[in-house]
C-alpha cells in the first residue's frame, strides 16, 4: 500500500490470510422415492453454518462463476447475431412506404422531402432495436443464474444463514414420465470460494395394473371349435390407468378375439374391466401366444399367455383299401364306401382323387363328394371308375376338411386296367359277290371276345369318298360283348356304281389303337330285262295297211328297270306304241309294234330297248310290202256332190 502526504510517499506492506469458513450440506446426494407421474414427492436437507459470521447462499446452475460468465458470453454473442440480422432486415426494408401513406394525396411533397422522411423512420427503427437489445443484455448481465429445472425444484433458492445456525431446504420431485432422472445443483455461499454440489436422483413411476389371469393352458381343442375365457384387469397404482391391447397378428394370435381392446381404470374405485376372450382356430398345431397390454405413461406391459394344441377332427372310412381288381378298358365299375365322423364337432368334407383328370376326362366320378357331416354320422360315397389307360393303378382317395387342411385322410385305390382280346371274322374280306345297283344286300361279321373281360366295339362311320362307291350300314353299330362270347353284326351294302366295288370297313375296339379293317368286295350290276323273242317277222303285208305284233319283256332282277324303246331308222315303217316305262321286279309287259309298209318291197329294221343301268336289248324287225301303194281313204263306188244351185 502506498501512502502520500504532500510530496512524500511511503510504502506499507499489508499481509493477510483467507480461508473457507465451516459451511456444509447435511446431504450431498438425495435419492427421491419412486413417484408416480403427475404426482410429486419431497425430501429435506439442511445447510449448516458453523462459522462466526453470517453468510448468504444461493442455488446456482453452474459449478463455478467462470462457467456462468462463459454462459453469459455465449448468450451475448447470440444476442449480437440476432441484433445484426434484425438490423440488416431493417436496412433493406423500405420505410418510406409508411411515410408516404401519411402524405397528402395531392403530391405536394417533393422527392427530397420523401427521402428525408424515410431516413428519419429508419433511424427511429434502429434506435428502437438498440434499446431492445440493450435491455436484454442488461437482463443477462444481472441474471444471477439461479438453479432452474422442470423435474427438481429447491426451496428456498437463496437466503441468509446466521452464525452457528442452519436452514432447512426442500427438494420437490415431479416426474413427467416413467424414467430415471438425475440433476446437480450448486450452492454458492459468501464465505466459500467453492460451491457446494447437491446431486438429486429419482425414478418416475407410471400407472400400474394387473391381470386376473396372466396365463391359461387351453389343452387340446378341435379345429373350428369355439372357446371363451374371462380375464379381468384392475388398477393397482396411484394414478388413473389407461390400458390398451397391442395388436398381435401371428397365425394363431389372429384367432383370438377380445371384447375390449382398451379402457381407463380410476384410482381406488375397487372395480376392474372384464374382458371376454374368444378363441376359434381353423389351423392345426401347438401354440403359445403372449398378448401385451400397454399402460399409457409406463414402460412396463402386462402379459397374457395362452397355450394349447389345435387338433383335427377324427373320422374314418369303412374300407382300408379300395380294390377294383381287373377292369376292362373304358368300362365303368363302381364301389361304395362310408365315411364316418368320429369326432365331437361337425365337419365339412371334400373327397377327391389326387392326379385324376390328367387326361381329357376324369376317370373317377364320385357322388356325394362334398358335404357337411355331423358328429357320429356317416356319409355314403359311391365311386365310379372308368379307366382310360391300360396300366396298373396305384392311387389314393383323400379327404380334405374345409377350413382345416388337405389330405387329412387317405385310402389306397388299386386296379389293373386291361384291353380285352378280340378278333373279327372274316378278318380280311367280306364277299358280297353280285349285287344289284342301289339294292341292299346283307352279309354278317362276327366279333369274338376271347377274354374274361367285357369288350366294347364300334363300327366306324363311313367316309364321304367311299360313299360315292357304295354305302354300308350296320344293324348294331356299337355295343358291348360279354366275356367269352361274340356279337353278330349284319352289314347291309348298297352299291352306287356299276362294276367292281372295293371299300374298307373299320371296326374299332376300345383299347386297340388300330381298328380292325375288313375289305368289302362286290360286283354291282344293273337291272336284267329279257325279251320273249329276238325277232318280229311280219311276213307279207299289204302296203299302207297297219299290222301289229306284240313283244313281251320281263324284269328278271330285284330292282326296278327303266326302259326306252325306239327303232334304229329314223324314217321307219315300224312304230313303237309303249316307248317308255318302268318295270318293277319280276314284272312283265307287252310292247306293241305297228308295221305300215309304204312301198312294195322288203323292209328290215332293229328295235332298240335301252335299259337304264342295265344291258340293252335288240329285236330284229322284218316285213315285205305287197299290193298297191295307191289308196283312197273314201270309197270310190259313188261320188255324191249333193245339191248344187245354179247362178
Amino acid at each position: 500500500m502506498i501512502l502520500c502526504y504532500d510530496h512524500l510517499e511511503a510504502v506499507v506492506a499489508i499481509r493477510g490470510e483467507s480461508h473457507n469458513d465451516n459451511v456444509y450440506l447435511s446431504k450431498s446426494h438425495i435419492h427421491m422415492d419412486p413417484t408416480s407421474i403427475t404426482l410429486y414427492s419431497h425430501q429435506y436437507y439442511t445447510i449448516v453454518n458453523k462459522s462466526q459470521v453470517p453468510i448468504e447462499f444461493s442455488w446456482r446452475a453452474f459449478a463455478t462463476e467462470q462457467e456462468e460468465n462463459e454462459k453469459k458470453s455465449r448468450l451475448n454473442m447470440q444476442l449480437s447475431q440476432e441484433e445484426a440480422e434484425e438490423r440488416a432486415m431493417l436496412e433493406n426494408q423500405d420505410h418510406g412506404e409508411s411515410g408516404e401513406e401519411s402524405l397528402d394525396s395531392d403530391d405536394s411533397y417533393d422527392e427530397a422531402e420523401v427521402q428525408l422522411k424515410r431516413a428519419r423512420a429508419q433511424e427511429k427503427a434502429v434506435a428502437t432495436l438498440q434499446r431492445k437489445y440493450q435491455g436484454i443484455r442488461k437482463a443477462v448481465e444481472d441474471d444471477p443464474m439461479l438453479f432452474q429445472d422442470e423435474i427438481f425444484t429447491i426451496e428456498p433458492l437463496q437466503g441468509k444463514i446466521w452464525p452457528n445456525t442452519e436452514i432447512t431446504c426442500c427438494v420437490t420431485f415431479k416426474p413427467q414420465g416413467p424414467y430415471h432422472y438425475s440433476c446437480t445443483a450448486f450452492c454458492n455461499t459468501t464465505c466459500s470460494e467453492e460451491r457446494l454440489a447437491l446431486n438429486m436422483t429419482g425414478q418416475g413411476k407410471g400407472p400400474q395394473a394387473q391381470l386376473s389371469l396372466p396365463e391359461q393352458d387351453i389343452g387340446d381343442i378341435f379345429v373350428n371349435f369355439r372357446r371363451e375365457f374371462a380375464v379381468g384387469i384392475e388398477n393397482t397404482g396411484e394414478i388413473d390407468c389407461h390400458w390398451k391391447l397391442i395388436p398381435y397378428e401371428t397365425p394363431f394370435g389372429s384367432k383370438f378375439q377380445f371384447s375390449k381392446t382398451e379402457g381407463i381404470l380410476g384410482v381406488n374405485q375397487d372395480v376392474r374391466d372384464l374382458i371376454k376372450v374368444t378363441f376359434k382356430s381353423d389351423i392345426l398345431g401347438e401354440f403359445s401366444e403372449t398378448f401385451r397390454f400397454a399402460l399409457e405413461g409406463s414402460s412396463e406391459m402386462l402379459t397374457l399367455t395362452f397355450k394349447g394344441h389345435v387338433v383335427a377332427p377324427t373320422f374314418k372310412f369303412s374300407e382300408e383299401i379300395i380294390d377294383f381288381g381287373r377292369v376292362s378298358y373304358k368300362f365303368p365299375i363302381q364301389k361304395t364306401v362310408y365315411l364316418t365322423n368320429t369326432s365331437e364337432v361337425d365337419i365339412n368334407y371334400v373327397v377327391r382323387v389326387p392326379g385324376d383328370g390328367r387326361s381329357l376326362q376324369s376317370e373317377f366320378n364320385i357322388s356325394n363328394d362334398r358335404g357337411r357331416l355331423e358328429r357320429s354320422k356317416e356319409a355314403k360315397i359311391d365311386i365310379e371308375f372308368v379307366p382310360s389307360f391300360p396300366q396298373l393303378y396305384d392311387m389314393v382317395l383323400v379327404v380334405d376338411l374345409e377350413g382345416v387342411g388337405q389330405d387329412m385322410l387317405a385310402v389306397p385305390i388299386k386296379a389293373e386296367c386291361l384291353v380285352p382280346k378280340v378278333r373279327v371274322s372274316p378278318s380280311d374280306f367280306l364277299e358280297y359277290e353280285s349285287c344289284f345297283l342301289r339294292h341292299p344286300k346283307t352279309r354278317q361279321i362276327e366279333i369274338v371276345n376271347e377274354d374274361t373281360l367285357k369288350a366294347k366295339y364300334e363300327v366306324v362311320p363311313q367316309d364321304d369318298q367311299s360313299k360315292r362307291i357304295a354305302v354300308y350300314t350296320a344293324d348294331k353299330g356299337s355295343g358291348i360283348i360279354n366275356p367269352k362270347s361274340s356279337q353278330i353284326v349284319n352289314i347291309a351294302l348298297r352299291t352306287e356304281i356299276l362294276g367292281a366295288v372295293r371299300i374298307p370297313l373299320y371296326i374299332k375296339v376300345e383299347g386297340h389303337h388300330i381298328p380292325f379293317m375288313v375289305t368289302v368286295l362286290a360286283t354291282s350290276t344293273g337291272p336284267v330285262v329279257e325279251a320273249d323273242r329276238e325277232e318280229l317277222d311280219y311276213g307279207s303285208v299289204e302296203a299302207l295297211t297297219d299290222y301289229t305284233q306284240r313283244l313281251t319283256i320281263r324284269n328278271q332282277s330285284q330292282i326296278p328297270a327303266e326302259y326306252t324303246a325306239f327303232t334304229k331308222q329314223k324314217e321307219s315303217i315300224w312304230k313303237v306304241i309303249q316307248r317308255h316305262g318302268i318295270l318293277q321286279p319280276d314284272e312283265k309287259r307287252e310292247i306293241e309294234v305297228v308295221c305300215n309298209a309304204d312301198e312294195v318291197q322288203k323292209f328290215q329294221d332293229t328295235l332298240h330297248i335301252i335299259i337304264n343301268n342295265g344291258v340293252d336289248l335288240e329285236v330284229v324287225l322284218r316285213a315285205k310290202g305287197t299290193g298297191s301303194t295307191l289308196a283312197c281313204k273314201s270309197p270310190l263306188g259313188t261320188v255324191d256332190f249333193g245339191t248344187e244351185h245354179t247362178h
